[in-house]
């Protein structure tokens, strides 16, 4: 049996205390946009489905049943178009505040020997979050 898939094919899930809370900050400082939300019998997440480019991130409120919501922090990178856009989404994450890891720097590594831009920030979930013009090939 063979299967073509139509979309990301490795999608992070996060789990949250406050999903909802998280949900607005991933949109309003992130720039993430919602393409799904469902919620559970006491009002929470039981899953949302945010977008981000070609990729995906699933969002759930934290429950004490569910043992992919027991799991730690993350580190996730999202990939922006250019320079450029790190620069917008830098400045649009500073003006909301944000919890900076690492402020807007150049990178460079083995990988990238050319160097990216980049910056590094915690949600309010502690994940830690890095957006770059990184371009895996």
């Amino acid at each position: 049996m063979t299967s073509k898939a139509a979309g990301p094919t490795l999608i992070p899930g996060l789990s949250y205390s406050d999903a909802r809370g998280a949900i607005d900050w991933l949109v309003d400082v992130l720039g993430l946009r919602v393409s799904e939300l469902h919620e559970d019998a006491r009002g929470g997440v039981a899953f949302a489905q945010l977008a981000w480019r070609g990729g995906m991130v699933f969002v759930s409120s934290r429950s004490d049943t569910a043992p992919w919501n027991q799991v730690g922090t993350a580190s996730l990178c999202l990939v922006a178009e250019d320079e450029a856009a790190v620069e917008v989404h830098y400045r649009r994450a500073l003006a909301a505040g944000a919890d900076f890891i690492r402020p807007l720097h150049a990178s460079r590594s083995p990988a990238f020997p050319d160097g990216v831009s980049a910056f590094d920030l915690r949600d309010p979930g502690g994940h830690l979050w890095t957006i770059s013009n990184y371009q895996p090939r």
